[in-house]
């Protein structure tokens, strides 16, 4: 509890803190996300490999965040997650705007830039967690950035140097830098119509903490247990990775009422040649992991998901009308979604995992959202399963 005041002291004495410009320069927001979920248990196998699937509820995040403008080009952004009595820093650094030549530089804790999907805050992806490629994804360290766009605003890249930390800000690598470079660009943008196609492409270099490297992912459900696991059971020991060398690789767009997102990641680890694992596309002394998603979704009362040039990334749903006003029904989207995690280049992974989903969201203003996912989570020569999950949210 002591950490959760001290994340509140934070936040408060950020916002009552004052300038020259004076306290309507400092933006504070808060969100939530209640989570509720049941099993079909159709699979006694599946049980028994992965272990109890509990029907069950949470909080997903509960979230507190502060933004003060410090000038004209520098601001600072500071940001908690409160969880079982713990708060855990997301973002705290310090960003220069429009620096003559580099354009924007930032400092601190925040996400390292790989992809569209880590890109877009959780609060705006189409289903209730992210695709399965995103375990693949550094998430937020301590680094230094350069971003910038172009051509128009229709280019965005980023690049930084980044040291890996613990959730908590605790170095996990004393003198590992890792180098992370992105490039989004939109081929087609109308700006009226606000139609476009996006693509982006991300590379990561860098030495992994102890020289050891984990993967594990659930079936895009946080209640769910982990399906996979690169982890031996046994020894309990993890990759041995000298070098890991991640790729990322994504198409989204909207037309209207309708939008689709394709991601690709990898993960390349070079390995000790005493412990090489073939791998024809990596190299002799690599092994290769991989994942991917695609999906599609549909406005049904013919909204547009919109896309941020800042980012290059997707940004709120805006209803047309909001529930109630003006004999409004708020926004409705059905959406649709493939992914698959292939970790059987680790010798510890014996199956691939699928997952197909269904969802309806209800968006009854820009601030409020109610979500209904169905997936059939699968083991590659073990079973499948069915499981039907809701979630509530409110930002503001």
């Amino acid at each position: 509890m002591r950490s959760r005041a001290a994340a509140l002291a934070l936040i408060v004495g950020l916002l009552l803190s004052t300038s020259a410009a004076g306290v309507e320069r400092t933006g504070f927001g808060a969100a939530f996300m209640t989570d509720w979920l049941v099993w079909g248990h159709t699979s006694d196998a599946l049980q028994e490999q992965v272990g109890d699937m509990h029907d069950g509820s949470e909080f997903r995040r509960v979230r507190l965040s502060a933004t003060r403008a410090l000038g004209e080009h520098h601001e600072a952004r500071l940001s908690f997650d409160l969880r079982a009595g713990q708060a855990i820093v997301r973002d705290a650094y310090v960003e220069l705007r429009e620096m003559p030549y580099v354009g924007d530089i930032r400092l601190g804790h925040f996400r390292e830039p790989f992809s569209i999907e880590e890109e877009t805050s959780s609060r705006f992806v189409s289903f209730m967690e992210f695709g399965l490629p995103t375990v693949f994804a550094p998430g937020r360290n301590i680094g230094l950035m350069l971003k910038n766009r172009g051509l128009g605003r229709r280019a965005h890249w980023a690049v930084g140097l980044f040291q890996d930390v613990s959730e908590y800000g605790n170095s996990l690598g004393i003198g590992k830098v890792a180098l992370t470079a992105r490039l989004a660009a939109l081929p087609v943008f109308e700006e009226k119509s606000g139609d476009f196609v996006h693509a982006g492409l991300a590379f990561s270099t860098r030495v992994p903490p102890e020289e050891r490297v984990r993967y594990r992912a659930r079936p895009e459900i946080n209640l769910a247990p982990w399906f996979v696991d690169t982890r031996d059971r046994e020894t309990l020991e993890d990759i041995h990775a000298e070098r890991l060398n991640l790729g990322n690789a994504e198409v989204a767009g909207s037309f209207g009422p309708l939008h689709f997102q394709g991601v690709y990641s990898r993960a390349c680890a070079t390995v000790p040649v005493d412990e090489a694992s073939p791998c024809e596309s990596c190299g002799p002394d690599k092994s290769a992991l991989w994942g991917l998603s695609a999906q599609a979704g549909y406005f049904i009362t013919g909204e547009h998901r919109a896309y941020s040039l800042e980012s290059g990334s997707f940004s709120p749903v805006v209803p047309s009308a909001d529930f109630l006003e003006h004999e409004g029904a708020g926004a409705w989207e059905v959406v649709a979604r493939y992914s698959m995690l292939d970790l059987t280049e680790a010798d510890t992974v014996d199956s691939r995992l699928s997952v197909f989903s269904l969802g309806l969201n209800w968006y009854p203003s820009v601030q409020t959202r109610m979500t209904l996912n169905v997936l059939t989570p699968s083991l590659e020569d073990i079973g499948s399963d069915v499981a039907m999950a809701m979630r509530l949210q409110a930002d503001f």
